[in-house]
Parts: structure tokens; sequence; C-alpha cells
């Protein structure tokens, strides 16, 4: 039995263990307070937070649902060598990884925030996924865990936390020197150990379809429709739109350099049960990817993320009642920066 066996079945046991150990310590540590009503903005929209899958847990910056960063960002491969055709034929298809990010961003929101949006709140993101041959199908898992914070608990009991996305997607690459690729991908989003009487499985789905163009730089576009399954979440249901612009950088072997930009839309929102959500996001990523041995990869990356969030934000000072005085959100509560170290592996 070879290393790249063992290290798959692994994988899946790591991440079994982060549920139960995740799960675990939020009881051993959680007040006996109620649950948190379900937050301003979907999966990942605690008071202003929403979840994410971005699609592809790849090394780049933004946190957020796996297939929509690989529909959206992902420019076609050039066509391999010889030597590099074969290396791909032996290839099992497998792409694991594990990130670590200051705070979970999905659609400019930081969705395990306490107080605002600069709370830091770091979070871990393993994810696996596998392909299958030259059919340009694949299929994948990608999780979501607050790693600290004393609004753990209530973020996981409210259908933020632990959050648990599995994903199916295809892409298809034409054109001169396949420059051109098509995407389509589905994801479930579902929040095993949320607390709610009323609904046992808060979840989303959200079908993905893609189009992006490689050319003096790398352009993307994706439509996707966020699902809330549930009484839960069935007010953070939302059209969202996002086109992208990015460009990768190679540096020998080993090093490259990845820039790119975003800005998300959401439309068709449920305005009346969802005030005070954002509605625009945008984000700036830079990546530095890093070969390693073999098959083996680290990818350190930061991203400045704004979001026209609206409402109150408190200023630490009491008025002559004793009552917390606050004041609107400005810009410079809109925004955060996320800084981010992924390490994975290509079989």
């Amino acid at each position: 039995m070879n290393f790249r066996t063992l290290l798959i079945p692994a994988v899946i046991l790591v991440t079994l263990f982060a549920n139960v150990v995740f799960a675990q310590t939020d009881e051993a540590t959680a007040e006996p307070e109620e649950a948190a009503a379900a937050p301003e903005e979907a999966p990942a929209e605690p008071e202003a937070a929403e979840p994410a899958p971005e699609p592809e847990p790849a090394p780049v910056v933004e946190e957020a649902a796996p297939a929509e960063e690989a529909a959206a960002t992902e420019a076609p491969a050039a066509e391999a060598a010889p030597a590099e055709e074969a290396e791909e034929e032996s290839s099992a298809g497998v792409a694991i990884d594990f990130g670590l990010a200051t705070a979970y961003n999905f659609r400019g929101l930081n969705v395990f925030m306490e107080n605002g949006q600069q709370d830091r709140r770091p979070a871990f993101f393993p994810s696996i996924s596998k392909s299958f041959g030259d059919t340009g199908l694949y299929l994948g898992y990608w999780g979501a865990f607050q790693i600290n914070g004393q609004n753990r608990g209530d973020v996981v009991a409210g259908a933020l936390g632990h959050e648990q996305d599995v994903f199916l997607g295809w892409d298809k690459s034409f054109g001169p020197d396949d420059m051109m690729t098509f995407s389509a991908a589905f994801t479930y989003f579902f929040y095993p150990f949320a607390e709610n009487d009323d609904v046992k499985l808060p979840g989303y789905i959200e079908p993905l379809l893609g189009f992006s163009l490689s050319t003096v730089v790398d352009l993307g576009l994706s439509v996707s429709y966020f699902i809330g399954l549930d009484d839960l979440t069935e007010p953070y249901t939302h059209l969202y739109i996002k086109p992208t612009i990015g460009k990768s950088f190679s540096f020998g072997e080993t090093y490259g350099l990845d820039i790119g930009f975003g800005a998300g839309f959401k439309v068709w929102k449920d305005d009346e049960t969802d005030e005070g959500g954002n509605t625009v996001d945008l984000s700036f990523n830079v990546a530095v990817p890093v070969a390693l041995e073999g098959p083996f990869y680290v990818s350190p990356s930061i991203s400045m993320v704004w979001t026209n969030l609206e409402g109150e934000v408190d200023t630490g000072e009491v008025d002559a009642a004793g009552d917390p005085i606050t004041r609107d959100m400005n810009a410079g509560d809109q925004g955060f920066i996320v800084g981010a170290i992924n390490f994975g592996a290509e079989f």
C-alpha cells in the first residue's frame, strides 16, 4: 500500500474528526443561552454574514463556495507537452486542501463576526475533490469551521457555523488553445449541528453557470441562484452575479503569483425579511502559490473585501442613561482584510 493510497482516507478521517471535535467543543463551552435567531443574511450571513462554498477550495484567496470560484476564475489549461500528458493519464484526479484564514468571507460578509466586519474569527476549511479523467466532471466536499471566539456556539446553533458543502461540477474548454471554458456546478450547503425546533437540517442549494476567457488577462462571469430549502433559510434566497478579472504569473517551476478582482451582485432578494443585508461586494485578492516536493503545494494569500452593508455599530460609549451609543455604518465599517494559507496536494 503506497503513500497516496493512505493519504486520501486519512483526509476523510481528518474531516470527520474536525466535525466531531468542533461539535464536542461547542457542547462543552456553549452557554445555556437560547440559540441565536436566523441571521441577517443567508447561510453565511449572520447578522451580516453569509455562507460560502466558493466551490473550489483552491489556494486562491476568497473563501467561498468551491464550485463558484472554479467556474468564475479558473483559466483553461494550456495544451500539455507529451510528458505532461502521460503524467495526467496516470493521475488519480484527486485534490486535497486544508485552508486556514483569519476570517470566513462569503460574498462580502464576515460570516463568523460577532460585533462587526473587522472581527477576527479564525477558520479552518478542509476540502477534497475528485475529477473524472477528461470528462470535465468533478465531485467534492468543502467545510467551514470557526476555530475560536465566544460566539462560536451561537454561530453554529444559528446555522452559520460548521458548514458542510458537497458539490458536483462540469467544465468544458473550447476554442483556439482552449482559451474559453464553460462551467456548470451544483452545490448543496447544510448545517447538521444547527439547533432549531422547527428545522432539523437547515440548508441551501445553488445551481451555477460560468464562462471564462483566457486572453492577456483571465476574464470570468458566473451566475448562480442561492435557494433556501426551509423556513429558516428561505428568506436569504437570491440570484448572484459575479464578473471577475485576474492574471497568473509563473516564476520558474516553483513560484507563482495570482492576482484577481471580483464584483458580486445580489438580485431578486427578499427585501422585506432581509433588512440591512448587502447587495454588492468587491474583493481584491493576491496569492503566492509555491510548489513543494512531489504533488504538494502551499499558498499564502491576502484579500481585501468591501460590501454595502447597512446598520449601526456600537461606539463603545454610553449615554446619560447608561445605554450604548450607536452610529450608522460607514465605508470603514463595511470592509475587512483576510489573511489565509492553504496546504494541499494533487494526485
